[in-house]
């Protein structure tokens, strides 16, 4: 198996948390980004019951410093798994929720990205991967997405 150097963006919760614990299962290297601390050190605590490589960390993804805290680690896949989700009538909703879920779901995980992208220009990584889940949540059914994953490694 060729172990990868992996970030998970949104592990504190749901596909990506679980995803984060499966890949680190699999022998995979994993670093863990959650919004908040406590999210963290739970994954933390995950990782040494289970003794696996995983490492857990905040960062918000709608924070610019935040962003930047990737540069201190070694991977050579992301997978921009931050999100958000609103629901309502469409004629009732206040446009600044959609604005903020575009933030997040959109914009925020682009901003991240560059970031990867800016670094393993710098380092001279030619080999890497991205992933965007949030798009394919909204889209596909959670199955599709861990299919997606299973595929993918």
């Amino acid at each position: 198996m060729n172990k990868q150097k992996i970030l998970i963006t949104g592990s504190g919760t749901g596909i990506g948390k679980e995803a984060a614990i499966a890949l680190a299962k699999k022998g995979h290297k994993v670093y863990a980004t959650t919004r908040y601390e406590n999210e963290a050190s739970i994954l933390n605590n995950i990782a040494k019951e289970n003794k696996i490589d995983l490492q857990a960390f905040k960062v918000d993804i709608l924070l610019e410093d935040d962003r930047n805290k990737i540069l201190n680690y070694d991977f050579n896949t992301l997978i921009n798994n931050a999100a958000i989700g609103d629901s309502g009538s469409v004629s009732e909703i206040r446009i600044d929720r959609f604005k903020n879920v575009f933030e997040t779901n959109v914009f925020s995980n682009i901003q991240i990205t560059q970031v990867a992208l800016k670094k393993f220009i710098e380092e001279k990584k030619r080999k890497n991967n991205f992933y965007f889940l949030p798009f394919w949540q909204n889209i596909l059914s959670l199955p599709c997405s861990i299919l997606c994953l299973k595929i993918c490694y």
